[in-house]
């Protein structure tokens, strides 16, 4: 008698899965049907009878889904003609290293962009970088009461990291800390293709998929000239993870993985905040592990609650550390900083940017109270009591809102990359994409690349629903938890949503390579009696099933309700001349 009874961890599993299918799915649908840009954008305010330039307007415009149903149809058709790989899937060359030799082209093309645009920081990292300057020389002037790191103690992190490239490359040396910057961006694909080589086997092909996806994923390659914690944090991360497998799979090398695991997880989330998400990702997955290994014996159960609390103490290590060298700095007297749920009010609010991006509340809020920790952390809570009450009162409002700061970071497809260039110093190398044509054919593969990739990501999410194993959660753990975080917790910004959007590369290759392996038991049913027959009616009917799904969407995607929630078309018409003018490095007037 076969048992149908669904364990805890079984319904854990699928709970998670779920959630994250349905927001793939929200991503996706929004991905086809619209697209949104950030860019200077000049209008008259009538209040004060002045023209105004806002130089990061969000552009919320109306994509052409056909051309993404197009290249569906083309990768499908591809996936099963492509027969001829066979013979070298065998070859040793091709399964080792074509994806090393890939992931170092990725790096290689990295650093050539930021070579051949030699682009000076601006903006946050140039104050970031400021910081590190005057402390590295022993001005302590940005500990100050209301200076730069007084305000931001978490930055200390990356501060530390870029005075150790101040002693290995000069103190102004961006140039250098950028093509370091494509080394880590290598090293993080190559963490994606041995991560992958656990989840679904070192023999499978993914891994040379997954180096071309990133060597073709152009935003995250320009984000080498950002002078950040992004990509740095991003290998530091995935070394966790991939440590963190191991683990799973080879548990004799425990006492080596603990360590590196913490660690590793622990410079990820110094060298940028967000990256403690990634870490709450692993201790869920560890805890629900606890669940699926609940009849395997207490032994096995005690070895995840180890490696659960090798990654805190790791994390607190490097934490605790960098806060008592601040201290320290500081004569001291503890650096607290800006509250952090000052930040989080933030994210409920308009700025000039869309909802929920920055507006300047909380360093306002912290200078008018006098930079006083409990009362600037009493007046936000005060004010988001206020914002809560507001949403529940007008849900259309509410809906909206959520609706329009979504689609303003994760439905960018170029993920800021533009705009991070745009007005910075440099040798000019690659105005090309940031004026002219290039920009159009950049924002046009960019627009493909990313909904492709959710189009994989979510055949990742519906066919490997029931045959998944359990450690395949911890990518799709990471990804939810990044999204609902900055949806509900954070401020909007599309380079943060790039954190957590490399994470789907190697779920879209599996995607596809799913959706190919469905659509060869379609041709095999076919095969012989051809339509006519009992498999080729079942798959015909298949077909049709999705096809008209498909137009039903696509119908649906003109009336008021959806352009709402997934297709919002608020700015074509302004957007068209947006495009025009920045050609000619003209400004977009409106009235």
């Amino acid at each position: 008698m076969v048992n149908n009874t669904i364990t805890f961890a079984e319904w854990i599993k699928r709970a998670v899965w779920l959630l994250f299918l349905l927001i793939i799915g929200y991503l996706l649908t929004a991905s086809i049907f619209s697209t949104s840009y950030l860019g200077g954008y000049q209008y008259m305010d009538y209040a004060s009878g002045e023209s105004v330039v806002n130089t990061t307007h969000t552009f919320y415009i109306r994509d052409h889904y056909l051309q993404h149903i197009l290249l569906f149809a083309l990768t499908s058709f591809l996936l099963v003609r492509g027969t001829g790989l066979k013979n070298a899937e065998k070859s040793v060359l091709y399964k080792k290293y074509f994806p090393l030799m890939i992931c170092i082209a990725a790096g290689i093309a990295a650093a050539g962009i930021v070579m051949a645009g030699g682009y000076a920081p601006k903006s946050d990292p140039q104050k970031v970088l400021d910081a590190a300057s005057a402390l590295y020389h022993g001005d302590y002037s940005p500990l100050e009461r209301g200076a730069y790191l007084f305000r931001y103690p978490f930055q200390m992190g990356i501060i530390l990291y870029f005075q150790a490239l101040f002693m290995l490359f000069g103190e102004n040396n961006y140039v250098a800390f950028q093509v370091v910057n494509a080394v880590w961006i290598a090293l993080s694909y190559y963490l994606f293709v041995k991560i992958a080589g656990i989840l679904w086997g070192r023999k499978h092909k993914y891994g040379v998929f997954i180096s071309l996806l990133g060597l073709f994923f152009f935003p995250y390659l320009l984000f080498a000239a950002l002078l950040y914690g992004t990509v740095a944090g991003m290998a530091f991360a995935m070394l966790s993870f991939y440590t963190l497998l191991l683990f799973d799979e080879k548990s004799e090398k425990g006492k080596i993985l603990l360590p590196i695991s913490g660690l590793s997880i622990g410079i990820a989330a110094l060298l940028k905040p967000n990256y403690v998400i990634f870490l709450i990702a692993e201790i869920l997955y560890l805890l629900f592990s606890c669940f699926a290994l609940k009849s395997a014996g207490k032994k096995k159960i005690m070895r995840k609650l180890l490696f659960t609390v090798a990654l805190v103490i790791g994390f607190m290590i490097c934490r605790m550390g960098v806060d008592r060298y601040l201290t320290h700095l500081n004569q001291g007297e503890k650096v607290t900083g800006i509250p952090m749920i000052a930040c989080a009010v933030m994210g409920y609010m308009d700025g000039k940017t869309a909802p929920g991006w920055y507006n300047g509340y909380h360093t306002t809020l912290y200078a008018d109270h006098d930079y006083d920790y409990e009362k600037t952390e009493e007046a936000a809570i005060e004010d988001l009591k206020k914002i809560i009450s507001r949403f529940l009162h007008n849900p259309g409002e509410t809906v909206g809102f959520f609706a329009r700061k979504a689609a303003s970071q994760w439905n960018n497809p170029t993920f800021q990359s533009l705009l991070m260039l745009d007005g910075r110093e440099g040798k000019g190398g690659m105005n090309w994409i940031l004026r002219g044509n290039g920009r159009y054919l950049y924002i046009l593969t960019a627009n493909l690349i990313q909904t492709w990739i959710l189009v994989g990501t979510f055949l990742y999410g519906v066919l490997r629903l029931r045959t998944s194993a359990f450690k395949e959660l911890l990518l799709p753990v990471t990804f939810t938890g990044g999204i609902l975080a900055h949806m509900f917790c954070m401020e909007a910004q599309s380079l943060s949503a790039m954190v957590y959007f490399p994470v789907l590369i190697p779920l879209c290759i599996c995607g596809y390579g799913e959706w190919r392996s469905l659509l060869l038991a379609w041709k095999e049913e076919i095969a012989g009696n051809g339509w006519r027959s009992e498999g080729g009616k079942r798959v015909r009917n298949k077909i049709v099933c999705l096809t008209a799904a498909a137009a039903v969407i696509c119908a649906l995607s003109y009336t008021w309700p959806f352009a709402k929630i997934f297709a919002r078309n608020d700015d074509t018409g302004i957007f068209d001349t947006y495009t025009q003018e920045t050609v000619h490095e003209d400004a977009v007037l409106s009235n």
